[in-house]
């Protein structure tokens, strides 16, 4: 990923060609992340009034935020690593936006231009 945004106009050009062109299976093996090593990851936390309740939480007036680290990103399929203290895993849907470049002043219909890649992780 971090090539393609490197790459800019003509390398989303390339990579929307691809994506019209017949694909092939791939070993889940053969994933890595699609950004291993992000520079922010940032987060929003009770974004949504069920998630909210459901947790035994008050719904927020606005979402909560907070930042993880690079070492909680995984590949696809990638073992997942439960520390002792935890007595199991919390299994939520997670939506993932790779932004390119800034995009504070750009117009609102212009924003996903600036975001090449987003999805579930």
């Amino acid at each position: 990923m971090a090539g393609l945004l490197d790459g800019g106009a003509a390398a989303m050009e390339v990579a929307g060609q691809l994506v019209a062109a017949e694909g092939r299976e791939y070993a889940e093996a053969d994933m890595e992340a699609a950004v291993p090593e992000p520079k922010r990851i940032l987060c929003l936390g009770l974004n949504y009034r069920d998630h909210a309740l459901e947790g035994g939480h008050e719904v927020p007036s606005w979402p909560e935020s907070f930042v993880r680290g690079q070492g909680s990103v995984l590949a696809p399929f990638a073992d997942l690593v439960k520390p002792a203290f935890c007595q199991g895993f919390d299994y939520e849907g997670e939506l993932g936006v790779v932004i390119g470049r800034g995009g504070a002043t750009c117009r609102r219909t212009r924003r996903w231009r600036r975001s090449p890649a987003y999805g579930p992780q």
